[in-house]
């Protein structure tokens, strides 16, 4: 049997990426989970910036979102006090304006709209990227369900998009969002939620045995649909930008951020829905 290099390749890396990612849920415990959606952070936001800010003359910009994104990481993910939060929140943002105001004392007043977009391009990828990886260390550290939550934050964005893409192939005829990604269509929609489904049914079965089936449903629908508009979104992003994909760091799989944006979606729905249902 032929397999095709491509897919190979994919599939290859994947093997690969799975493995190490279970090791480190497993073993790795909340530090472990925290330094890798550290390093997640960074990869995904040079890529980000990089689309954004891709212009030679323009490093200063793209390092500005990236501390800035950083540091936003650092505040959502750690538990601090409210009032604490949104003060840390508001001077770093406040800060971000002095470094746009000191910037716009060297432009001309018709290029401070440019200013504004670029500043404006800045703080919503930070948020972005910080707001929704911040979720995965807090979704480790929930009491006895942590691994196996975090578990399922990877495996349903990826469980919906295999079964989305092999379904879509089959059985696709109704384009789902044609203009932003033309190959996904409402049948594979469907079916990755299906397949999802079922995949979560095994789950409790064998693994999750504190979900219902019920839970094994509304997550199958609400955790693949975020997966799916994670990906829509970042592909709305990157034909915004007329490219493909948002890096090639990963071999058969483009980018960080094309490997995670579904993810960047589910984290948030998963760790919401399993705190207040289980």
């Amino acid at each position: 049997m032929n397999i095709d290099p491509a897919l190979k390749k994919r599939l290859i890396s994947a093997s690969i990426g799975i493995f190490l990612l279970l090791l480190l849920i497993i073993f790795g415990g909340n530090i472990g989970i925290t330094l890798l959606a550290a390093i997640l952070v960074i990869l995904c936001s040079l890529e980000l910036f990089q689309l954004f800010f891709s212009a030679p003359e323009q490093p200063f910009k793209k390092m500005t979102g990236v501390v800035l994104t950083f540091l936003l990481f650092g505040i959502f993910a750690i538990e601090i006090h409210g009032l604490y939060f949104l003060s840390i929140f508001v001077l770093v943002i406040l800060g971000l304006f002095v470094i746009t105001l000191i910037e716009a004392r060297k432009l001309q007043q018709d290029q401070f709209m440019d200013l504004i977009s670029n500043l404006s391009l800045i703080i919503f990828g930070a948020i972005y990227i910080a707001a929704t990886f911040a979720f995965l260390p807090k979704l480790r550290a929930l009491p006895s369900t942590g691994i196996m939550a975090t578990i399922l934050a990877f495996a349903i964005p990826w469980t919906g998009d295999t079964g989305a893409y092999f379904i879509g192939l089959r059985y696709g005829k109704n384009s789902l969002f044609k203009g932003v990604s033309p190959g996904k269509t409402v049948e594979g929609f469907i079916g990755g939620i299906l397949v999802c489904i079922i995949f979560l049914l095994f789950t409790k079965l064998i693994f999750f045995r504190v979900l219902t089936l019920l839970d094994c449903v509304a997550l199958g629908i609400i955790g693949t649909t975020a997966a799916h508009l994670g990906d829509l979104f970042e592909s709305l992003i990157k034909r915004s930008r007329g490219v493909k994909d948002s890096g090639y760091l990963i071999p058969g799989h483009g980018g960080f951020l094309d490997r995670f944006d579904a993810f960047m979606f589910t984290t948030p729905i998963v760790y919401i829905y399993i705190s207040l249902m289980l």
